[in-house]
């Protein structure tokens, strides 16, 4: 769908079968019910920004307890803090070695549970991590590439084939960098939601696990998987090893929103399809033979919307007073129809009002922070659909899911009167689409999309002006970003010495920068949210609670579906908990009940 889809999500073939089993539960002892309280403990305070203390209390658990199974994590836990705090790579290389030990503690009829194979994992992968961060990036391969031939299913996999492509990139590998970094993203839960759902027009992947491909591979014989839509589309692709050892292979096939165009190696698909993948198992553990796998997936599309230029080709900078906006909404869930489809939109202009004023959402003194943004004007307007661009092919097939539409700017004037295709506006309005984003690659809810274009005067020849001072302010922002992330760091440093007066002029220079991103209008959301994250990062570290709450409110009523909703409650709950005030903490907590997101209330 473009440049403004979100995530790629991969169709995965999983042909592992696995029968339920029952084991037994050995209650654990005294002792080790303690260690691992006292694990769970240390992880609060670290959470909490107690670093020491928690290193502290991880230290005299393994002395204390030298054999308890818990040591592993304890030891996963020192390495961590001793490579991304204390940058000390070779110490945490120790710690994550005697970590990775936990695998020594398997047997043919004790395998490792999942929780003690994620430390293993963890820990292998940050001894890679380790001699990345130090340059010794001949030490890095071989500890990461282990991971992803031994564990390609693991997300771990997927961390490691980053660092690989990153220390190649380092060392000018370009070839190979690009080659590694292709491959992050290519493990997908096969049990996850996410496997449902294929983004239109993104690279489609597909995973199969058969222990007889690598025999295969060997007799000079080619494995395939068949991909085939409800729309009757379909291709052949070949399946390449990711990992021998295991028996697992992956293959891809690009796809293209559009109808179907004979063999062109490329799966048309149209929203609402489903794709069918196909793999035949030469010979099962039964003893069958050519026995058909199946895996199933829905294609859905992320929408994107944009104000366009004249041309249809570029994004628009400004919009002028006398002049038409070009609106273009990208959604294939709406190509319906062979026909060509439209949409009904509204779109809105919008002025800040002097006379009623809004509160700055950062101050507990409710300090004025300007004028609010209210609607001038209104106006519904069709979108129509866009043909298929087909090389040597019709011109009247519809199934682009690109709408386009334009609407004129006229003056607002007390004389003036609301009439369709005419949208009223002043110089200093902006011009607002809302879009509600019914299905999309993160599931069938209600999503809004938005763009916003600022009005000028009436048009001059120039741009210069109107785009410029937008692109100088976003600019700034991701300045003033990057600076209060260098504060906060600095801070933490300061306060893990002990030197709190420090720490508070480094998080005095941070919350400045923060605020100039969140009281600027026009920015990126995405920017803002994370100026509100950083500010309260700031405020917890300083134990400044009470403005930290301040904070988070300020942002759930800003932003009340941002992904950082739940993460701004919860980091309050676990600081206060971190000081004792636990009453104070369950009240926190308990408004993360209301949200959507299922892990954040459970953890709450």
């Amino acid at each position: 769908m473009g440049m403004f889809s979100k995530t790629i999500v991969a169709a995965t073939l999983s042909l592992m079968i696995a029968g339920p089993c029952l084991e037994a539960v050995e209650r654990p002892s005294g002792n080790e019910f303690d260690a691992r309280r006292r694990v769970r403990t240390a992880e609060q305070l670290i959470q909490s920004g107690e670093h020491e203390r928690a290193v502290s209390a991880l230290q005299s658990l393994i002395a204390q307890y030298p054999e308890s199974s818990v040591r592993f994590k304890a030891r996963l836990l020192i390495g961590r803090d001793l490579l991304f705090r204390q940058q000390d790579s070779a110490a945490a290389i120790d710690e994550f070695l005697k970590a990775a030990a936990i695998s020594k503690t398997a047997t043919d009829d004790a395998p490792l549970t999942a929780d003690a194979l994620d430390i293993q994992l963890e820990a292998q992968h940050l001894i890679g991590v380790a001699h990345y961060r130090s340059g010794n990036f001949a030490e890095a391969f071989p500890v990461l590439r282990r991971i992803t031939v031994d564990h390609p299913n693991s997300s771990w996999a997927n961390h490691s084939f980053y660092y690989i492509g990153m220390a190649h990139f380092m060392q000018q590998n370009w070839a190979r960098a690009i080659r590694y970094l292709e491959m992050v993203g290519t493990f997908v839960d096969p049990n996850g939601a996410e496997s449902e759902l294929i983004e239109a027009g993104q690279r489609l992947y597909v995973r199969v696990e058969d222990g007889d491909l690598p025999i295969m591979e060997r007799l000079g014989q080619q494995a395939e998987a068949a991909i085939s839509t409800s729309s009757g589309d379909q291709v052949v692709v070949p399946l390449v090893a990711l990992s021998r050892s295991t028996g697992t292979f992956i293959a891809s096939a690009p796809t293209e929103i559009g109808p179907i165009v004979a063999n062109d190696d490329t799966l048309q698909v149209l929203s609402g399809d489903t794709v069918e993948i196909s793999y035949r198992d030469a010979n099962t553990n039964a003893g069958e033979a050519n026995v058909e796998r199946l895996r199933a997936a829905r294609v859905v599309n992320t929408a994107a919307v944009y104000f366009s230029d004249a041309t249809w080709e570029g994004r628009a900078r400004g919009a002028f007073i006398g002049q038409p906006v070009f609106i273009v909404i990208e959604d294939a869930d709406l190509s319906t129809e062979k026909t060509q489809n439209s949409i009904t939109i509204t779109i809105t202009s919008e002025y800040k009002d002097l006379e009623e004023r809004q509160f700055d959402l950062l101050s507990e003194e409710e300090v004025d922070a300007g004028p609010r943004w209210k609607i001038r004007d209104e106006q519904q307007i069709v979108l129509m659909e866009q043909p298929n661009k087909i090389e040597n092919g019709p011109s009247n097939i519809y199934r682009s899911g690109a709408f386009r539409g334009s609407l004129q700017l006229i003056e607002a004037s007390e004389e003036a009167t609301s009439e369709a295709g005419r949208l009223q506006t002043a110089p200093g309005d902006r011009v607002v689409i809302r879009y509600k984003d019914q299905l999309h690659s993160g599931g069938s809810f209600e999503q809004i999309v938005e763009a916003t274009i600022p009005v000028a005067g009436r048009y001059t020849g120039s741009l210069e002006k109107v785009g410029g001072d937008m692109a100088e302010a976003v600019n700034a922002a991701r300045k003033n970003l990057i600076e209060s992330r260098a504060y906060l760091e600095l801070a933490r440093i300061f306060a893990d010495m002990g030197l709190h007066d420090g720490a508070s002029g480094q998080v005095a220079e941070g919350m400045d920068r923060c605020a100039q991103i969140i009281r600027q209008d026009g920015l990126p959301p995405d920017l803002v949210q994370q100026a509100f994250v950083l500010r309260w990062e700031m405020q917890i570290l300083t134990e400044d609670l009470e403005g930290a709450i301040a904070t988070c409110n300020a942002f759930n009523r800003r932003f009340p579906e941002s992904r950082y909703a739940d993460q701004a409650l919860l980091r309050i709950g676990q600081a206060l908990i971190g000081v004792g005030e636990y009453e104070q903490a369950r009240a926190v907590l308990s408004q993360i009940v209301s949200l959507e997101d299922q892990e954040a209330i459970a953890e709450a």
